[in-house]
C-alpha cells in the first residue's frame, strides 16, 4: 500500500497583521485580515560564480545575494480591516470620537515622511507562521463594481520571511461593503450614473542594501504619493464627463460607501485632472471612461500640514493609532 503525503489547504491561510514599535523588528498580529488572495514572494538574488578555470562550462557555483519579501494581495473591503492597507500606505492619522472612531488619512508630510511599518503574518497549517517584518506599503487599488462587492488589491514589501509561532485568529464581525452602497459625485454633484470606480493609490519603494551584514534590506525607504482615478457610466444630454475633460475643470471626486452609521469610508480628492474621456458604443446605451490624476493640495492634507492628492475617512471602531 502506498504512503500519502498531506497537502497544505489553500482555504486554511490566515493572515495577521501589527504595527512595528521599532521597524523590522517583529511584532505578533493584533488583527486579522480576510483576504481572498495572498502572493508571497521571498526574492533573492542570485550571484553567479563564473571565473574562468580551465573548462567548457559558465556556472562554477552560485551565492545568495541580498533579498526582500513581496507581498500581493486582494480582497474585499471592510470598514475596519481596509484601514491597515490604507494608513500604512498614506501615513497621516487623525481620529476623533470613539465608538464610532472616524479617522481622517492623508499623506505624511512631516520629519522624513515614512508610514509606520507593518508585521504581517501568513500562516496555513503549517508548524509556524511566515512572517514578514519592517513591511512597507506600496499600493492600494479600491475597485466598485456596482454588481460586486467593493474589492482592494493591496502590494507591500518587507525584509525577507521568518518563521514565528502562530497567531490566534480573531475576525471582523463586520461585513464587507456592497459596491451599490456606493455614492459617487463628480463636481459634488450625482448627474452622472456611474457603473464603475476605481481609484489607485502608489508609491514607489527604493530598497537600500548596506554593508552590514545583513541579507535583508538596511533600509525600505517609501517615496512619494501619486493618485489615479478612473470612472466608468452613462453618457449624459449635458456631457458632464467629456465637458470636465475638455475644459480641464480638475473637478473634486467622492466614493463614499456607508454600510451603517458606524462603518463608512469615503474617498475624496478635491482636484482631479481628467487626462482621457472616450465614449463606449459597445452596447444599447452609450457609455464614458474617464481616467485621471489627482492634484496635491492643502484641503486634503492632514495633521501634518504639507499638501495632498487625497483624504480618506474612515468612520469605524478602530482608532486611527492602532494602524499606525
Amino acid at each position: 500500500m502506498p504512503t500519502f503525503a498531506n497537502g497544505l489547504p489553500v482555504a486554511r491561510q490566515q493572515f495577521g497583521i501589527a504595527k512595528e514599535a521599532t521597524k523590522g523588528t517583529y511584532a505578533p498580529p493584533t488583527a486579522f485580515l480576510a483576504l481572498d488572495t495572498l502572493t508571497p514572494d521571498d526574492k533573492i538574488t542570485m550571484l553567479p560564480v563564473v571565473g574562468l578555470r580551465g573548462s567548457m562550462v559558465v556556472d562554477y557555483g552560485s551565492v545568495q545575494g541580498v533579498g526582500t519579501g513581496d507581498l500581493s494581495m486582494t480582497g474585499a473591503v471592510f470598514a475596519d480591516t481596509i484601514g491597515w492597507p490604507l494608513a500604512g500606505l498614506l501615513g497621516d492619522a487623525a481620529t476623533t470620537g470613539a465608538g464610532p472612531y472616524v479617522t481622517k488619512l492623508a499623506v505624511l508630510n512631516s520629519a522624513e515622511g515614512q508610514p509606520t511599518s507593518h508585521s504581517f503574518a501568513h500562516f496555513y497549517s503549517a508548524t509556524e507562521a511566515r512572517a514578514y517584518a519592517a513591511l512597507q506599503w506600496s499600493e492600494v487599488e479600491i475597485q466598485y463594481t456596482a454588481p460586486d462587492l467593493a474589492k482592494f488589491t493591496g502590494k507591500a514589501t518587507s525584509l525577507l520571511s521568518a518563521q514565528e509561532t502562530n497567531p490566534v485568529a480573531s475576525y471582523t464581525t463586520v461585513l464587507p461593503f456592497a459596491a451599490w452602497q456606493c455614492a459617487c459625485l463628480i463636481g459634488g454633484v450625482s448627474t452622472v450614473i456611474v457603473t464603475d470606480a476605481t481609484v489607485t493609490m502608489t508609491r514607489k519603494l527604493m530598497v537600500i542594501n548596506g554593508l552590514n551584514g545583513t541579507q535583508s534590506p538596511a533600509q525600505i525607504f517609501v517615496g512619494p504619493l501619486s493618485v489615479a482615478w478612473k470612472i466608468s457610466g452613462l453618457a449624459d444630454a449635458s456631457d458632464t464627463l467629456l465637458a470636465e475633460y475638455l475644459t480641464n475643470a480638475q473637478p473634486a471626486i467622492d466614493l463614499t460607501m456607508t454600510q451603517s452609521a458606524s462603518a463608512v469610508l469615503k474617498i475624496h480628492s478635491s482636484n482631479v485632472a481628467l487626462t482621457g474621456a472616450p465614449f463606449k458604443m459597445d452596447k444599447d446605451v452609450i457609455e464614458i471612461d474617464a481616467a485621471g490624476t489627482a492634484i496635491a493640495n492643502v484641503t486634503d492634507a492632514g495633521v501634518s500640514g504639507g499638501e495632498s492628492p487625497v483624504l480618506v475617512t474612515l468612520t469605524n471602531s478602530v482608532a486611527g493609532s492602532t494602524y499606525v
